[in-house]
């Protein structure tokens, strides 16, 4: 009996660790192929990570992100200013239904600012090829092509493949009419069969 009581609370806890979500289509276009093939080793990497990184970077796709992971993340803005933050997913297996939550920004003084002002975009990637000597005519096979971080997908959800790297832009547009404050949010990052995964705001 205490055996089986084992199981069942052992059951509990395997349950607890993950969290179902309604089913989504997530089906978008299917990006272009790397046409880099040199070989990167993600054996380091165990399951679906997480971090803020810097606006100022485009995460290569098929790179494991150099990174400390950071959960921890504070703006400052106007009211009617619009802040931006990249968060950065990375992982060695398929995860699918991947989503992104936020939950109401409150302040100390018990101010609330609903989560519609924040918005999640997707990263998707596209082929470019290098500057080289400017614009002008060129002869594509002259120079080399590779895929960059460029656009924000307004999909629900998306599917992350093996041995591959997630940017996510995040946007905050502070109301006109919020009351001056230091405000608290969450976000949440939902993988089907993954265990939820937070982040902090403020």
């Amino acid at each position: 009996m205490k055996y089986l009581f084992k199981l069942f609370v052992a059951g509990l806890l395997l349950l607890s660790c993950s969290t179902d979500r309604p089913e989504k289509d997530c089906e978008t276009y299917a990006e272009a192929p790397d046409p880099d093939t040199t070989f990167i080793n993600w054996s380091m990497v165990k399951g679906l990570n997480c971090s803020f990184g810097s606006i100022d970077k485009r995460y290569n796709k098929r790179e494991v992100p150099d990174l400390t992971p950071v959960s921890d993340w504070k703006g400052a803005g106007w009211r009617g200013e619009r802040l931006s933050v990249q968060i950065v997913l990375w992982s060695d297996k398929d995860i699918e239904q991947v989503e992104i939550e936020f939950t109401p920004f409150k302040s100390a003084s018990g101010s609330k600012i609903d989560k519609s002002i924040a918005q999640a975009h997707f990263v998707r990637y596209v082929l470019t090829d290098e500057f080289a000597n400017g614009c002008g005519y060129r002869k594509p096979e002259n120079f080399s092509v590779s895929l960059s971080a460029d656009i924000l997908d307004n999909a629900e959800c998306m599917e992350i493949k093996a041995n591959t790297t997630q940017p996510v832009w995040l946007t905050f547009r502070i109301p006109a009419t919020a009351e001056p404050g230091f405000y608290k949010g969450e976000l949440f990052i939902y993988g089907r069969g993954e265990k939820k995964r937070k982040m902090n705001i403020s």
